[in-house]
């Protein structure tokens, strides 16, 4: 049927008896060192003037403490839950609409709606792209 790998396990840690000299290279996380590892930790990576940080772990939760998730241009954006509802209101006049062309405007007002929202949304965070701080 087939071989079996056998898997041991050596300070807590899954062995397959591989060698990084005869059988391949480390695992990433092995191979990277700290400072590499808090400078990727979000897949942005250090800007190419930025100096490795003395304090790896310290510099990373300090690039926690500075997130804003709701920064001044998408605060500014009508709610989740304010969309949901205008939506839903236009959903139900548009199915409890009689006459077709008061559904196909209200249809038409739905997707003009949508459109601006987006437009707003992506807006916004190219407005936040452009303000924010790339060295904090």
């Amino acid at each position: 049927m087939g071989t079996k790998n056998i898997l041991k396990v050596r300070d807590g840690v899954q062995d397959t008896g591989m060698t990084p000299a005869t059988d391949g290279p480390l695992p990433i996380a092995v191979t990277l060192s700290p400072a590499a590892i808090a400078l990727n930790r979000f897949g942005l990576g250090a800007c190419p003037d930025e100096a490795v940080p003395r304090d790896p772990k310290a510099w990373l939760r300090h690039q926690l403490d500075a997130y804003e998730p709701h920064p001044q241009a998408v605060a500014a954006l009508p709610s989740t839950a304010t969309i949901a509802v205008d939506y839903a209101e236009l959903r139900r006049q548009a199915n409890t609409a009689n006459d077709a062309a008061v559904k196909q405007a209200t249809q038409v007002t739905m997707r003009r709606a949508n459109r601006l929202q987006y437009r707003a949304a992506v807006n916004a965070r190219i407005a936040n792209a452009l303000v924010t701080d790339i060295s904090s």
